[in-house]
């Protein structure tokens, strides 16, 4: 019984997580790159369609992603100040102890691309420290950005075909809604950054929750419906 009224409870939700998602999903086919921007979106695209391939076909390195998985969650834990215990990480699973743990520290994993920011940050630091003009950084640190991201986005998925204990302590269905939802905004940010105009396309999204929310509305209290 108390299953079931937390799911009540949750429901609503859901259905907002559902409803940004489809919002922020149309404002993303809106959406289009600056001119200096194709020549980085080239690479990227590239590195994450050979890599989304590999990942595929070939191997999926699930223990480095059940390290990178556990690692965000010991990450967060730190962020939000929570204390955290031992950290195990195997083949096909892994742990770590956490103190009251909340929805982000708990789903972080499948929504933050770790390894996108661990080579986001190695590559600035390299930019930084080993200035040699005959690297060519325009292309591979797209191209890495594509790689790591498709893999995210593989293992992400994977992992979601599997039975999840981080995703039952919110509830299933809730905490897929969520996942989807922060991933599209998060792809929709990314794309906003290079498009022509950022406040521009953040408006876009904003008029885009706003008109799909009237009609939702005008289909509720229409005599037909």
């Amino acid at each position: 019984m108390k299953t079931l009224f937390k799911a009540i409870l949750r429901l609503p939700f859901t259905l907002a997580f559902a409803f940004v998602t489809v919002a922020t999903l149309r404002a993303l086919l809106s959406l289009r790159p600056t001119p200096e921007a194709i020549p980085v979106l080239k690479p990227f695209l590239a590195g994450f369609t050979i890599a989304i391939v590999v990942f595929l076909l070939l191997w999926k390195f699930k223990l480095l992603y059940v390290f990178g998985h556990e690692l965000t969650h010991w990450l967060l834990a730190k962020l939000f100040r929570r204390r955290t215990g031992k950290f195990r990480v195997g083949l096909n699973s892994g742990a770590v102890e956490i103190e009251n743990p909340n929805i982000w520290i708990t789903l972080g994993p499948y929504i933050i691309p770790i390894f996108t920011l661990l080579w986001c940050l190695a590559a600035w630091l390299t930019k930084l420290f080993l200035k040699n003009p005959e690297i060519p950084y325009d292309l591979i640190i797209p191209a890495g950005v594509g790689v790591t991201f498709a893999y995210h986005v593989r293992l992400t998925a994977f992992a979601l075909t599997r039975e999840q204990p981080d995703l039952q302590v919110h509830g299933t269905l809730f905490s897929l809604a969520f996942i989807l939802c922060c991933n599209v905004l998060l792809v929709f940010s990314a794309l906003a950054l290079v498009s022509p105009s950022t406040s521009t396309a953040f408006h876009r999204l904003w008029l885009l929750h706003e008109q799909q929310f009237a009609e939702l509305f005008a289909q509720f209290i229409s005599p037909d419906s």
